[in-house]
């Protein structure tokens, strides 16, 4: 009996081990499962460990399977690593019993720290899982991207900035937007998301860190970053042993009252015994909370203000909950981290101590061109539709918005897709639509009043504020549209906090110019009757929209606002427009542009000013109509001019059912350009070059003319340099085109010069080369 007895003391000793835990949980298998567990543990991926060989488990025996484990993957991680290998396979049973013999055969303080560190990295396992992957906006069932391949840094700030280069940020755009980010990395104390807890320069350490920008500018995908690279092993390892995300749209769903302790459970899946909860939380200067999208919760964090919670288990109202956290009346020494639109920074002021307050700016020019190159797998893609997006200096501006990156990239890969040619992308105003529709569907908040009310009331204060030259606007001009910065129209106001004396003042602006610009030309668009007409009742009359366009040329500042009008006036932006805000829009304004287009045409020695406002509204019928007066019959593109591009003069050539001359004067132009007038020169009869530094033309061999054109052309060329002329080289039998007349006009002289281009063409029958 005695023997007995000593038996089972050496067996219950030998239990009280790791290694005779996992060897006992091994024996209890059969055969057949045991090799089922060894075939998943040489698959197994354990945090940043690699699996054991395949080779060095085949035919272990339990014995040999538990060494090869512990040697492995330490003795600290052997339980959770058998655990998880048993969840991989269905072995739940098995699972739960290795978690009880775990608890019941260690010892109570080896017991709990093998299960805490269990539980953290098994909570570390979920986090990537749940982080690892996004889903675009458009994505269909299944789709996902990587975050790690999808996201660029943003660029961060921990200072507030004046209100002068506030004004410059909005009203700048291309180079000098470029620039005014590049220096606000000097004066404005730039940040990334790894310094967000180094010490300030008297060693203190930010507990709480507001990271505020606008919808849109990345601040959710910022806050996945941040959760997925804590979980991965490369951030805040030493400051944090647990990183929690809490959504405040989730938390708008949670009805009834629960504590932190379940709060943690039912959003952060974070699961195990109260006990252990308890010593899990009884570290909270261990612990960050990371709080996004402050500004989506339904409730105002002044509620519950009065109630101070210090204990985790007891069940409150979630108001309540949220407010002690971001108050620090509860797990006092734990770290926060909120993400909000700046809309709620005022209030947020009151009631929360802002350790740290950081900016997000957005992309720089350099992050820009690496989301392009992250977005297209292909490279020559990505770099075609950079250069291509880089030519609009307002639209490059924009893309300082991930949001507006991901839009332009989104068209121009479908466009590719589809086997168009990128060149002829989506307009300015197509691409701000879609801004305006991501922006209700994603960001758009709650409200009671309808869409279709907010967005006149906005565009409203957008139109006064063009006119006026105004991009700051204060509380009362919001009150006087009837706007309250809550509910929707945060979506599309940017709240600013300036120092003005010894004040600080609050004031609200559209995200940029150009947006203003868009919101001020939806707003004849939004309250436009079926016609617009002299003597008519609607809400924009009939010289409402005469007096802008009359203006126009008066004050250059508004002619993006009428491209704008012209690009909304199409139908399939009024058809899309319609849908956006579910209710019905018409373009009886189109009449009005109409005239106004021939009038100013008629005025102008040039065709560059009218040429792109046809291009912008992408309507067929409409461009059609124009371009068979006569008005349009001979075209003159001037390089004074840089707001026309060939793209504008080819759309509307094509569009056209017209016979067509035209004049380029003073405008070189590359091959990228030649390939899209070559599709316009189909309905020309005259090309004419004049006065212009045409290397570059004869350079390509004058190849713009080898286009199947359908009429017999005159190609003029006046004052050809030297270089040029001896380019000029190139058997007219080649190309596609019957020239009847080659002018040459004012080559510069030189001896010598005109023999190889004479040479070049005698013998063509029909040719006349005259000069």
């Amino acid at each position: 009996y005695s023997v007995v007895v000593i038996s089972c003391a050496s067996s219950v000793s030998e239990i009280h081990t790791v290694s005779a835990i996992l060897l006992h949980a091994l024996e209890n298998l059969i055969k057949e499962d045991i090799k089922r567990f060894r075939f998943h543990l040489s698959d197994f991926y354990y945090e940043s460990n690699r699996p054991i060989e395949r080779g060095r488990l085949e035919d272990a025996d339990p014995t040999k399977t538990t060494q090869l484990i512990v040697d492995h993957y330490g003795e600290e991680n052997a339980l959770d690593v058998a655990y998880q290998v048993f969840n991989k396979m269905g072995f739940r049973g098995a699972a739960e019993i290795l978690q009880k013999e775990q608890s019941n055969k260690l010892s109570g303080a080896e017991s709990s720290s093998l299960t805490c560190s269990r539980i953290r990295r098994s909570y570390k396992y979920y986090v990537k899982y749940t982080f690892h992957h996004i889903n675009d906006r458009n994505a269909r069932f299944g789709e996902t991207v990587k975050l790690n391949q999808r996201y660029t840094r943003l660029q961060m700030i921990k200072k507030h900035r004046d209100e002068e280069e506030r004004q410059l940020e909005l009203l700048s755009s291309g180079s000098s937007h470029l620039d005014i980010m590049d220096r606000a990395l000097e004066n404005y104390s730039p940040t990334t998301i790894e310094a967000l807890f180094d010490p300030d320069e008297d060693g203190y350490i930010p507990q709480i860190v507001i990271l505020q920008g606008p919808a849109g500018i990345g601040k959710t995908i910022t806050s996945h970053k941040i959760m997925l690279d804590w979980a991965s092993g490369s951030l805040y390892q030493d400051k944090f042993n647990y990183v929690f995300y809490i959504s405040c749209r989730e938390i708008n769903q949670i009805k009834g009252n629960l504590s932190i302790a379940a709060l943690l459970s039912r959003m952060c899946k974070l699961k195990c015994q109260k006990h252990l909860m308890k010593r899990i939380l009884e570290q909270s200067n261990k612990i960050l909370f990371l709080i996004d999208g402050l500004d989506e919760l339904k409730f105002s964090i002044e509620d519950g203000a009065e109630i101070d919670i210090d204990d985790p288990f007891q069940d409150v109202p979630i108001t309540f909950l949220l407010n002690s956290l971001l108050r620090k009346h509860i797990l006092v020494i734990s770290s926060l981290i909120v993400t909000t639109r700046p809309v709620t920074l005022d209030k947020l002021r009151k009631w929360v101590k802002c350790d740290r307050y950081v900016e997000i700016m957005g992309f720089t020019g350099e992050n820009r061109e690496a989301y392009f190159s992250n977005f297209f797998e292909n490279k020559e893609e990505a770099a075609q539709s950079l250069h291509l997006v880089k030519e609009n200096d307002i639209l490059f501006t924009l893309c300082s918005l991930p949001i507006t990156c991901w839009i332009v990239c989104t068209v121009l890969k479908q466009t590719i897709q589809r086997g168009l040619d990128v060149s002829n992308y989506n307009t300015s105003t197509s691409i701000y639509l879609l801004y305006l529709k991501t922006l209700l569907k994603y960001h758009g908040r709650d409200s009671k009043l309808p869409i279709i009310t907010c967005l006149k009331r906005v565009s409203a204060l957008a139109k006064e504020g063009m006119w006026e030259q105004k991009i700051i606007f204060e509380e009362e001009d919001l009150k006087n549209y009837g706007l309250a910065v809550s509910d929707v129209e945060s979506t599309f106001l940017n709240e600013n906090i300036f120092q003005r004396d010894i004040e600080i003042q609050t004031c609200y602006s559209f995200i940029h110019l150009s947006v203003q610009e868009f919101f001020a030309a939806l707003y004849y668009v939004l309250n436009m009757g079926a016609e617009c007409r002299e003597n008519s009742e609607d809400p924009v009359t009939y010289n409402e929209v005469k007096t802008l366009l009359k203006k126009v040329k008066e004050y250059p500042y508004l002619s993006l606002t009428v491209r704008f009008l012209f690009g909304l006036s199409g139908e399939m932006q009024i058809n899309e427009l319609t849908k956006i805000i579910q209710s019905k829009v018409t373009s009886g304004y189109k009449s009005v542009l109409e005239e106004w287009i021939k009038e100013m045409t008629f005025k102008s020695e040039t065709h560059d000013n009218s040429l792109p406002y046809l291009y912008e509204t992408q309507d067929e019928n409409f461009v059609k109509k124009l371009m068979s007066h006569p008005i349009f019959s001979h075209i003159i593109i001037q390089s004074a001019k840089e707001d026309c591009e060939f793209k504008h003069l080819s759309y509307s050539l094509i569009q056209s059912e017209n016979v067509h001359t035209v004049s380029i004067v003073g405008v070189s132009h590359s091959n990228e350009d030649r390939k899209i007038l070559t599709q316009g020169f189909h309905k020309c009869s005259t090309v004419r070059y004049s006065a212009a530094p045409l290397y570059l033309a004869t350079n390509a061999k004058l190849a713009v003319l080898s286009a199947d054109l359908q009429h017999s052309v005159q190609c003029q060329v006046s004052n050809l340099a030297v270089a040029a002329a001896e380019e000029l080289n190139v058997p007219l039998d080649s190309l596609k085109v019957h020239v009847s007349t080659i002018e040459v006009d004012r080559i510069a002289s030189r001896r010598g010069t005109g023999k190889p281009l004479y040479s070049a063409y005698r013998g063509n029958a029909g040719l006349s080369l005259e000069g």
